[in-house]
């Protein structure tokens, strides 16, 4: 977890928490009151969220904005680990993350949809930085 700028790891302390109950993400966000959360979590097999889109969508695009929110609410900055999987790999070249998105898997759309939910969130204020692709 960072806070203020310095990483601590709490061993002790850590309480389990699971990002599809908001009751365990706030109690997660008052107990540590952290100034940043890197959102890491994902159902990133490709072909289970082919399979199951529905699956994919409960753990890839739900807890983002319940997540932006409580950032939000307390202060905290929220960070996005998204994948590479939003494009196609038509591109000749790098990608960067002005590139449009163009996935051709269920993950990869899933993923895109996720950064669209920041992004609006974002621009209409609802978030206190930017989120870190």
């Amino acid at each position: 977890m960072i806070k203020q700028n310095k990483v601590e790891w709490y061993e002790e302390n850590t309480i389990p928490f699971n990002c599809l109950k908001s009751g365990d993400l706030r109690d997660f966000f008052e107990k540590f009151q952290p100034s940043d959360f890197i959102h890491c979590a994902a159902l990133a097999n490709t072909g289970i969220c082919q399979k199951d889109p529905e699956l994919g969508k409960k753990i890839n695009i739900d807890p983002i904005l319940p997540l932006l929110n409580l950032c939000f609410e307390f202060g905290c900055r929220f960070h996005f680990c998204s994948s590479d999987q939003v494009f196609s790999g038509k591109k000749k070249g790098h990608y960067s993350e002005l590139d449009p998105s163009d996935p051709i898997n269920e993950y990869g759309k899933q993923k895109a949809a996720a950064e669209k939910i920041i992004h609006e969130a974002v621009l209409k204020g609802e978030s206190i930085a930017a989120p870190a692709f």
